[in-house]
C-alpha cells in the first residue's frame, strides 16, 4: 500500500495490479472503501512475483513502484527486479506482443515447410500441434530478458520491506548471489550509488530507519550492522546472536534496533552506542518477524512453533505470550506453523498472520483479542500473502489463500 493509502498493489502471477482505494468519510462510517482497478503491469517475472513495493509519496504523489520476482535465463533460474513508473507505465504490453510475434514466426515456419517443392510428413494439423509457438515464444522472451538485463532495465536480485529512501532516489538491493552485501541502487537509471560491504554470509534483512539516518542490515553470519545511509560508511557491528541472525525492526523514534536470530532469542541495541540492551528469550523456535508498537514502548516478535510474545522495551520483560493451534483445532505440525507479518497500526493494534492463513489481532488498551479467519467452505493452500493496514489504522487488508483480497473494519 502506497505512503498516503490511496494505492494498493496486488501480485497476481506475474503481473502486478494496481488499485486505486477512496475511503468513506467520518459521516460516512457505515460505508465501505472503494476499490477500482487502476493498472496492470504485465511484470515480466516469469515465475511470479514475490513482492511489490510503492515509493514514497512525495507532495500527494506516488511515483513509482519496484517489484521483485523470478525467472529463467539460459535454463538458469533468476531473481529479477523492475522499477515502474506510474505516471508514465500503463502496463506492459510485451506480454502480448512476444505471443503474437511467436504466432507469426509459426506460420511463416510452417508455410515454408508445406511449400511446394518441399518433402515433409508434416500436415498443417499435425504442424500445429507440435506446440511450434511456444517454443518460438519461450526463445523471444528468454532474448529480450537477456536484452534487459545486459542494459540494466532488469537487475538480479530482489529487494524486501522498506526499501526507499525517504526522499524516494534510492533503494535497498539484494543481489543475486552472492547475498554478502546490499547495493544501495539510484532509482533514476537503476545504478549503483554505493555498497554495504563487511558481512560474511548471506544478509537476510535490510531497512532505512524511520529517521533516514541510518540502514540497518541482518545476515547469517550471526551479526546486525548499522550503516550511515548518506554514503555506506559502517558504524556498528552488532553481536550477541549464536546462529543464524533474520528479520529486524527499527524503533519508531529511530533509537532502537532489534533482530530475531536461530538460537531463538530477540536482542534490541542502542543504534546511538550500539550497546546490547537486552535478549528476549522464551521461544522454542527460530525468530524471523517482529515489528515495535507506535511510541517505542513495546516489541512483538513472532517464531516457528506458532508463538508470538510482546515484551516492556524499557525493562525487556514480557508481557503477552500467545501459543496458537493450527486451524481446526490441536497443535499438530506447530513446527510448520511460523508467525508472519507482524505489524501495529497507527492507533497502536497489534496485527499478525500465522501460516495456516488465519490473522490476528490484540489491542494493548483494552486487552480485546479477536482473530481474522475465512469461512469452511474456502479452499486452497495456506498463503504466504501479506497484510497491510490503512495509514489511518481502520482497514485492513489481507490476503487469502483462495486467490482473494478481503478487506476489513477495525473497530
Amino acid at each position: 500500500m502506497s505512503d498516503d493509502g490511496r494505492l494498493l498493489s496486488v501480485t497476481v502471477g506475474p503481473d502486478i495490479h494496481v488499485y486505486t482505494v477512496d475511503y468513506p468519510s467520518d459521516s460516512e462510517d457505515d460505508e465501505k472503501p472503494q476499490i477500482q482497478l487502476k493498472q496492470v503491469f504485465r511484470s515480466g517475472h516469469g515465475g511470479g512475483v514475490g513482492f511489490a513495493q510503492f515509493g514514497p509519496t512525495i507532495d500527494g504523489t506516488t511515483r513509482v513502484l519496484v517489484s521483485s520476482g523470478s525467472n529463467r535465463l539460459d535454463s538458469r533460474k533468476l531473481s529479477t527486479t523492475r522499477v515502474w513508473n506510474l505516471d508514465g507505465d500503463k502496463g506492459r504490453n510485451d506480454d502480448e506482443s512476444i505471443t503474437l510475434a511467436a504466432e507469426a514466426a509459426t506460420r511463416v515456419a510452417s508455410d515454408l515447410l508445406l511449400q511446394n517443392g518441399v518433402s515433409t510428413p508434416w500436415s498443417r494439423d499435425a504442424l500445429d500441434g507440435q506446440n511450434i509457438a511456444q517454443s518460438f515464444e519461450k526463445v523471444l522472451r528468454n532474448a529480450q530478458l537477456r536484452i534487459e538485463v545486459d542494459n540494466n532495465i532488469v537487475l538480479q536480485g530482489h529487494v524486501n520491506h522498506r526499501a526507499f529512501s525517504r526522499d524516494g532516489s534510492s533503494f535497498l538491493f539484494f543481489p543475486q548471489k552472492p547475498h554478502h552485501y546490499i547495493s544501495v541502487i539510484a532509482v533514476d537509471g537503476l545504478r549503483e550509488r554505493f555498497r554495504l560491504e563487511g558481512h560474511t554470509d548471506n544478509v537476510v534483512w535490510a531497512a532505512f530507519s524511520p529517521d533516514h539516518g541510518v540502514i540497518g542490515t541482518s545476515s547469517w553470519d550471526k551479526t546486525v550492522r548499522v550503516w550511515n545511509a548518506t554514503n555506506g560508511e559502517p558504524i556498528h557491528v552488532l553481536t550477541g546472536a549464536t546462529n543464524q541472525s533474520w528479520d529486524g525492526a527499527f524503533s519508531p523514534d529511530s533509537k532502537l534496533i532489534a533482530a530475531g536470530s536461530g538460537d531463538s532469542h530477540v536482542r534490541i541495541w542502542s543504534v546511538d552506542t550500539g550497546e546490547l540492551l537486552h535478549a528476549l528469550e522464551g521461544y522454542k523456535n527460530w525468530v524471523r518477524t517482529l515489528a515495535f508498537s507506535p511510541d517505542s514502548r513495546t516489541l512483538a516478535a513472532g517464531s516457528g512453533h506458532a508463538c508470538l510474545r510482546t515484551f516492556n522495551v524499557a525493562t525487556g520483560k514480557p508481557l503477552q505470550n500467545w501459543q496458537m493451534g493450527v486451524a481446526g483445532g490441536g497443535i499438530r505440525s506447530l513446527g510448520f506453523v511460523e508467525v508472519r507479518n507482524v505489524l501495529y497500526t497507527s492507533r497502536g493494534l497489534l496485527l499478525f498472520k500465522t501460516g495456516d492463513g488465519r490473522v490476528y489481532m490484540f489491542d494493548a488498551g483494552t486487552g480485546q483479542k479477536g482473530h481474522f479467519e475465512h469461512g469452511q467452505d474456502v479452499e486452497g493452500r495456506p498463503s504466504y500473502g501479506s497484510i497491510t493496514v490503512s495509514p489511518d489504522g481502520k482497514y485492513l487488508f489481507t490476503a487469502n489463500f483462495d486467490d482473494s483480497v478481503r478487506v476489513w473494519r477495525l473497530n
